[in-house]
């Protein structure tokens, strides 16, 4: 089975990417999701508090808008959660993944597939592209946080010239270029690997 990482800039559409492969019949394993369900298990939320504080704590659950804050501010914070985080979610790729052995790839969806070393378990990596200013605007009207916050974010992730830099292919998504056709291409490639 080939491993094929799908990573992009906040907003660039990696979602969408994911749901363009999984029509085609593509398994993918979104590892942005399965780190937000983590902040839900106890034995996460206990280790994520003591490393945090009770100030990210609202209603009995991690609020992620404090913890985001306080991580998207201070790049040191952000290793340490993602010291937390991304061991686990590795683990649940690998169970994941034994359920898909009759399928010829699989995805994994990662925003930060370089930057985690994900990027390493993987055989082939896509990155979604797209101009800063769309980002922007999607994050915005998606997220409901303002310009400042998603830049903010940006800023804590790899510039798209480094992400198309490390990648074996780049999706265009800038609201002009065809997503389905590019997609469709990248499917038949790897389907005859």
């Amino acid at each position: 089975m080939i491993i094929v990482g799908l990573t992009g800039g906040i907003g660039s559409g990696k979602s969408t990417a994911s749901k363009i492969f999984e029509v085609l019949g593509v398994p993918v394993f979104e590892s942005d999701k399965e780190g937000r369900l983590l902040l839900e298990e106890p034995d996460v939320v206990e280790k994520v508090v003591n490393t945090f504080g009770n100030s990210i704590i609202a209603d009995g659950k991690i609020d992620r808008k404090r913890l985001a804050a306080i991580v998207f501010e201070k790049p040191d914070e952000l290793v340490k959660l993602n010291e937390i985080v991304h061991p686990a979610i590795r683990s649940r790729f690998e169970n994941w993944k034994k359920q898909k052995i009759n399928y010829h790839y699989v995805i994994n969806e990662s925003a930060i597939l370089f930057e985690s070393g994900l990027y390493e378990q993987v055989d082939f990596s896509i990155n979604v592209n797209a101009p800063l200013d769309i980002r922007i605007q999607r994050v915005v009207a998606r997220d409901g946080i303002n310009k400042m916050d998603v830049l903010s974010r940006v800023n804590n992730q790899m510039s798209d010239d480094e992400r198309s830099n490390l990648a074996n292919w780049t999706i265009c998504n800038d609201g002009n270029c065809a997503i389905i056709p590019q997609i469709i291409m990248l499917n038949n490639k790897l389907m005859n690997i």
